[in-house]
C-alpha cells in the first residue's frame, strides 16, 4: 500500500519482485512496469490473465497484464473522488478498497460511498448493486434499502458476495441478482420480493403513485403501469449508555430511535428494569460486570436496528474516615503492632488496623503510620487508608571502649587534643565535654568526654573520662631586639642586642656570635630567646638584621691628569696611573665642571673601589693644566666706506661677533687702498678675556669711493616706515619725493662730480604683522628686488616655500585655494638676488560654517565676541566623558558654551559667511600653558603668536615629554585640525607638525585617568 507498488511472490521459493509501480513514488500513470504509478493500492483480484487493483487514493480500478506488466485504468478518473455510474472514466469512486471477480465482472467495496459497485470487465461499465450513497448505517435489504458503514473487503463465490462491513463490525452477504433483472428493486406494498419486483423505476410522484417498466421478472411484456404505494422506512437507534458506574447508585439510559414501534433487550442486568415501549434501562446498581447488553428497535414491518453491544461495569463505593483513631506510644526498635489503636469512625461501620503492623519506625520521634479502615460490608465498599502519629521514644547507648587522647602543649585547650579509637554499643563519636578548658599544669590531665551516637535522633549521649598528656610550651618572640651596626670585617659579637621581648620573660643572644658577615650591608643574624622558666618553656629562635658598614680604602699614589683647553670640562682630561689599598679606579668627582680660567686648576678626584659592596669611595685632588682657547668669529663686522687716499683706520668696523665677547680692529690700520672699489682688509678679533683666549683674524670688504660724488643717501636709507618717509632722504644734495604704500626708492644727487646714490626704504607692514585678506592675496613687487625675473614663494598651512609664480611681472595674485584661519608668508627672490625676502604676511578668514579657533593673547576680562570681526554663534568647548580608541568614529562627551577663551585651549564657533576674521590683538599670551587632559578628546592650542614645533619633545605630559606618553599609549599619536570640510592630521612623532596660532587642535587621552599637558 504505502510503497505504491504491486509485488509478485513465487510461492515455491518466496522470491519477491515488483510487477508494476515505483517504490515511494505515488501518482497515477498507465504504462509498463516501473513506468506506471499507483497511489496506495489496496485490494487486488485476478482472472488468471490480468490483475485488477483497487487504487485507493486515486479512486480508480486498474488492470495489469500479468504477462507484460502493462498497467491501464479500467474505470474511474485518477484523483477525482465522487459517485457516478457509467462507463470507464465517466464513473466515479470514493476510496475503492476491496475487489473481487467472478471472471466476467468485478465487485468493488466503494468504501466512502458506502456502496457495493459492479464493473463489467469487457466494457468498464460501472453500476451500483447495493447501499445508499454517502449514508453510513446498518440495514439489511435489497439494493439501496441496504445500508453499510465503510464496507471494506468483498469476495465472490460466483453466486453471492460476502462483504466485511468494518465500522458495523459485521460480515454481510449479498445474494446475486436473478438473470434478466437489475440488482435494485422497487416494490409495491408490503408483500413484494425480488421474485415479483420490477426493475429500474421510471419516476416517482408526490401523490404516492409509482410507474415502472413493462417487462416483469419473467420477461413478460407489459405496458407502463401505475399503482399506489406506502413507504415504510427502516428503524434507526442511537445513544451512548454509561458503562462505568458506582455501586448503589441510580442508573438510567434511554436510546434515541426513529421509525420504531417497539424495543427489546438481551442480557439485561439483574438489578435493572427495561421499558419495551421507550427502550429505557433503569435501576439501582449492584457491583459487578454485566456484558454483551444489546438494545434493539423494531418498525411496523419487523425491520430492526440495534445499538452496538455494551458492557456495564459497576465498581465498589469508597467510604470515608470521619474520625481517625489514637495510637499508643512505643520505644525505638519496637514494631507498630506494639501500639494499640483506639477510637475512630467511618461513614459506614467498620474497623481500624495498622496497614503494616510489623514495620519498625526508622527513627525516634513522631512517626506517621499508615492505617486501613475495613467496612463491615466488603461486597459494595472498598477499604480506605489514612495515617496516625505514633510517638517513638529514644533508646540509651553504652560506651564499650574508651578513645585515646593525643598530647597537647602547655597553654593549649583540650580542643587541641585529638580523640582516636573508642567504641559504643552503637555508632557514634567522642568529644571533650569541656573542650575550651586549659589544663592548669603540664603532665597527665584527666578530661571528661562525651559519646554522641551518630543516630542522635534515636539514642541519648553518655559520658566518661580519658588522660591527656600536656607537653612544655614554646614561647613566642613578640618583639625582636635591635642589633647595633658593625664595620665590615668585625664579628657579630661586636653588635650589642637591645630591647626585644617574648611571650614570657627571657633574654636574647646571637646564636653564632663569632661569625663575621661576608659582605657589607644588611646581614641577617640568627638569635636565640631563652625563657627565664626553662622548666615549662623551650627556647625560641629568630633573626635580626645587623647593618655592616663599608670600610674606607686608602689612596697610596695619586694619578696624573692630562692638560685641557680653556672651555673644556674636566672630562676632557685623562687620568693615568695612581693606586689604592684596594683595587679600584680614579675619576674626576665633577667631570662636567669647566675650569674658570686658563692655568693650573686643582680638580677633585674620586677613587672608587672595585668592591663597592664592602668599600666606600674616597676623594683627593690633582692639578690640571688648562691652556688658552681659540675663539671663533661667528659674524664678520661691516666696514664703512672710505675715500680713495684714506687709511683703513678711517673706516669704522661695526657689528660682527665671536664665540666670546671681544672687539674687531684692522690688522694694519695704516694701510691705504691703492684704488677705488672693494678692498679686502685683514681684521683681528681680540677677546675681552685675554687671559683665557687667543686672538683670531679674518678679512672684510672696505668700499673705497672715488674722491668726488654728487651726494649720498640720508638716514632714511634702508629703514622701514609705516608711511612714506619725508626727511633725511639724502646726506647731501637733493632727492625726489616718495609716496604710496612702499617700498620706496629715490636718487640723491650733488654738485662735486662723481656718481649718484640710489636709496630705498620699505613699508613696515609688508614683512611683519599679518594682513587680513578676505579674497585672493595680491603682491606689488616693484622695488623689492633688482632683476628681471621674480619668483614668489608661499609658506604656511603645513607647506614651506611653495612656488606660486616665476616670471617678469611685478604684480602677482595667488589664485590657489587657501586654508581658512591660516597665516601665510610670501617671499620673493630674483635672478640677480637669489636670497628670499619676505614681502607680505596674511591671515585668511574663518571657514563659512564650523571652525576650531584659539586666541594667542592674554584674554582676561575680554568678551569673546570682540575677538571676531563678524557675528558668530555661541562659542563651545568640548567636555570629554571617557576615552575611546584613536581610530574610533564614536567619541564620548558633550559641548558646553563658554564666556571666556583661555590661551592654550581650542573652541568651536560657527560663522555665517566666508569673510569673518579673528581680529583681536592684546597683551602677548603666556610662554607656556597647562591643560588638563581628561580621558577622551580635548582641543588644545598655541598660546603665543609664533609657530610651535618639536612638540613631541617640547610639550610635557605630567612633567615627561609628550613622546614618552605616546609611546606608552597614554596619549594618541596624532594631532588633528578641522579645515572646514575635513580633518587634517599629523603624526606627532614622525611628521613633527608645526602648531600654528589662532587654531585649535584635537588630541586624545587614551588613559582612564586625567593627565596634565604643558604647552611650550
Amino acid at each position: 500500500m504505502f510503497n505504491h507498488t504491486v509485488r509478485k511472490i513465487v510461492i515455491a521459493s518466496g522470491a519477491v519482485t515488483t510487477l508494476a509501480g515505483s517504490a515511494g513514488s505515488p501518482g497515477s500513470a498507465d504504462g509498463f512496469g516501473s513506468a506506471a504509478r499507483f497511489y496506495q493500492p489496496n485490494g487486488i483480484t485476478t482472472d488468471g490473465t490480468y490483475l485488477y487493483v483497487a487504487d485507493w487514493k486515486n479512486s480508480t480500478i486498474r488492470k495489469i497484464s500479468i504477462a507484460t506488466g502493462e498497467v491501464s485504468t479500467l474505470a474511474g478518473s485518477a484523483g477525482v473522488s465522487g459517485f457516478a455510474d457509467g462507463a470507464g472514466s465517466t464513473a466515479r469512486f470514493n476510496g475503492p478498497w476491496g475487489i473481487s471477480t467472478d471472471g466476467t465482472n468485478l465487485y468493488v467495496a466503494d468504501r466512502y460511498n458506502q456502496t457495493i459497485r459492479k464493473v463489467v470487465i469487457s466494457t468498464g461499465g460501472v453500476t451500483t448493486l447495493a447501499g445508499r450513497v454517502g449514508i453510513p448505517g446498518s440495514a439489511d435489504g435489497i439494493g439501496s434499502a441496504a445500508v453499510f458503514n465503510n464496507p471494506d473487503s468483498v469476495i465472490s463465490d460466483g453466486t453471492n458476495l460476502y462483504i466485511t462491513d468494518e465500522l458495523n463490525q459485521t460480515v454481510r452477504k449479498m445474494s446475486g441478482p436473478t438473470p434478466g433483472c437489475s440488482a435494485t428493486y422497487y416494490c409495491l406494498g408490503s408483500g413484494c420480493s425480488p421474485a415479483t419486483a420490477y426493475s429500474a423505476a421510471i419516476g416517482m410522484s408526490a401523490s404516492g403513485i409509482v410507474r415502472f417498466y413493462s417487462t416483469d421478472n419473467a420477461g413478460n411484456a407489459e405496458s407502463i403501469q401505475t399503482a399506489s404505494y406506502t413507504i415504510v422506512y427502516p428503524p434507526t437507534i442511537s445513544g451512548t449508555p454509561a458503562t462505568n458506574v458506582a455501586a448503589r447508585t441510580a442508573y438510567s439510559f434511554t436510546p434515541t430511535a426513529t421509525n420504531a414501534s417497539s424495543f427489546s433487550i438481551t442480557n439485561k442486568p439483574s438489578w435493572a428494569t427495561f421499558n419495551s415501549t421507550t427502550g429505557a434501562l433503569t435501576g439501582q446498581t449492584t457491583a459487578g460486570t454485566y456484558s454483551d447488553i444489546s438494545i434493539s428497535a423494531t418498525n411496523s414491518i419487523g425491520a430492526t436496528a440495534s445499538l452496538p453491544a455494551f458492557t456495564i461495569t459497576v465498581v465498589k463505593a469508597t467510604p470515608s474516615i470521619t474520625v481517625l483513631p489514637s495510637a499508643g506510644g512505643i520505644t525505638y526498635t519496637q514494631a507498630l503492632s506494639a501500639s494499640p489503636l483506639t477510637g475512630g469512625s467511618g461513614s459506614v461501620p467498620g474497623t481500624f488496623a495498622f496497614s503494616t503492623p510489623l514495620v519498625v519506625p526508622p527513627t525516634a520521634g513522631s512517626y506517621s503510620a499508615a492505617i486501613t479502615f475495613t467496612p463491615a460490608d466488603s461486597v459494595d465498599y472498598n477499604t480506605v487508608t489514612g495515617s496516625v502519629n505514633v510517638q517513638v521514644a529514644k533508646a540509651t547507648s553504652a560506651i564499650t571502649a574508651l578513645p585515646m587522647a593525643s598530647g597537647i602543649t602547655f597553654g593549649q585547650a583540650l580542643s587541641s587534643s585529638t580523640l582516636t579509637g573508642g567504641s559504643g554499643s552503637v555508632l557514634g563519636t567522642f568529644s571533650f565535654s569541656t573542650p575550651l578548658v586549659v589544663p592548669p599544669t603540664a603532665g597527665s590531665y584527666s578530661a571528661a568526654i562525651t559519646f554522641t551516637p551518630a543516630d542522635s535522633v534515636d539514642y541519648n549521649t553518655v559520658t566518661g573520662s580519658v588522660n591527656v598528656q600536656v607537653a612544655k610550651a614554646t614561647p613566642a618572640i613578640t618583639a625582636l631586639p635591635t642589633a647595633s651596626g658593625i664595620t665590615f670585617g668585625q664579628p657579630i659579637s661586636s653588635s650589642p642586642l637591645t630591647g626585644g621581648s617574648g611571650s614570657v620573660p627571657g633574654t636574647f643572644s646571637f646564636s653564632t656570635p663569632l661569625v663575621v658577615p661576608p659582605t657589607a650591608g644588611s646581614y641577617s643574624a640568627a638569635i636565640t630567646f631563652t625563657p627565664a622558666d626553662t622548666v615549662d618553656y623551650n627556647v625560641a629562635t629568630g633573626s635580626v638584621n645587623v647593618q655592616v658598614a663599608k670600610a674606607p680604602p686608602a689612596i697610596t699614589a695619586l694619578p696624573v691628569a692630562s692638560g685641557i683647553t680653556f672651555g673644556q670640562p674636566l672630562s676632557s682630561s685623562t687620568l693615568t696611573g695612581g693606586s689604592g689599598s684596594a683595587q679600584g679606579t680614579f675619576a674626576f668627582t665633577t667631570p662636567l665642571v669647566v675650569p674658570p680660567t686658563a692655568g693650573t686648576y686643582s680638580a677633585a678626584i674620586t677613587f672608587t673601589p672595585t668592591d663597592t659592596v664592602d668599600y666606600n669611595a674616597v676623594t683627593d685632588s690633582v692639578n690640571v693644566q688648562v691652556a688658552k682657547a681659540t675663539p671663533a668669529i661667528t659674524a664678520l663686522p661691516a666696514a664703512s666706506g672710505i675715500t680713495l687716499g684714506q687709511p683703513l683706520s678711517s673706516s669704522t668696523l661695526t657689528g660682527g661677533s665671536g664665540s666670546v665677547a671681544g672687539t674687531f680692529t684692522f690688522t694694519t690700520p695704516d694701510t691705504k687702498p691703492s684704488a677705488a672699489g672693494s678692498y679686502s682688509a685683514a681684521v683681528t678679533f681680540t677677546p675681552n678675556d685675554g687671559a683665557d683666549y687667543t686672538t683670531v683674524s679674518g678679512t672684510v670688504a672696505v668700499s673705497v669711493a672715488p674722491l668726488a660724488v654728487y651726494g649720498g643717501c640720508g638716514s632714511s636709507n634702508g629703514k622701514a616706515f609705516a608711511t612714506a618717509p619725508a626727511t633725511n632722504l639724502c646726506s647731501a644734495g637733493s632727492a625726489g619725493t616718495v609716496a604710496g604704500a612702499g617700498p620706496w626708492t629715490w636718487v640723491c644727487s650733488g654738485t662735486s662730480g662723481g656718481a649718484n646714490a640710489s636709496c630705498s626704504a620699505s613699508n613696515i607692514s609688508v614683512a611683519t604683522a599679518p594682513v587680513a585678506v578676505a579674497g585672493q592675496p595680491s603682491l606689488d613687487l616693484a622695488g623689492t628686488k633688482t632683476g628681471s625675473t621674480f619668483s614668489v614663494y608661499r609658506t604656511g598651512g603645513g607647506a614651506v616655500n611653495t612656488l606660486i609664480s616665476s616670471n617678469s611681472s611685478t604684480n602677482v595674485t595667488d589664485t590657489s585655494t587657501l586654508l581658512p584661519n591660516t597665516i601665510y608668508q610670501y617671499s620673493v627672490s630674483s635672478d640677480s638676488d637669489p636670497t628670499l625676502t619676505t614681502v607680505l604676511t596674511i591671515h585668511t578668514p574663518l571657514y563659512n560654517g564650523w571652525n576650531i579657533v584659539a586666541v594667542p593673547y592674554e584674554t582676561t576680562g575680554v568678551n569673546p565676541t570682540t575677538i571676531f570681526g563678524s557675528t558668530v554663534s555661541s562659542i563651545y568647548e568640548w567636555i570629554p566623558s571617557g576615552a575611546t580608541p584613536e581610530s574610533s568614529n564614536s567619541v564620548l562627551g558633550s559641548y558646553a558654551t563658554v564666556s571666556k577663551l583661555n590661551p592654550g585651549k581650542g573652541y568651536f564657533a560657527k560663522t555665517s559667511n566666508s569673510s569673518t576674521m579673528l581680529v583681536y590683538a592684546g597683551n602677548p599670551g603666556p610662554a607656556s600653558a597647562t591643560v588638563t587632559l581628561k580621558p577622551g578628546w580635548t582641543m588644545v592650542a598655541d598660546p603665543q603668536t609664533n609657530n610651535l614645533k618639536d612638540i613631541a619633545s617640547n610639550w610635557l605630559i605630567d612633567g615627561q615629554s609628550l613622546g614618552v606618553a605616546i609611546v606608552t599609549n597614554k596619549i594618541g599619536g596624532g594631532v588633528y585640525w578641522w579645515n572646514g570640510t575635513t580633518y587634517d592630521s599629523w603624526s606627532m612623532l614622525n611628521d613633527n607638525p608645526q602648531i600654528e596660532p589662532w587654531k585649535g587642535y584635537w588630541i586624545v587621552n587614551l588613559d582612564s585617568v586625567s593627565h596634565t599637558l604643558t604647552i611650550q
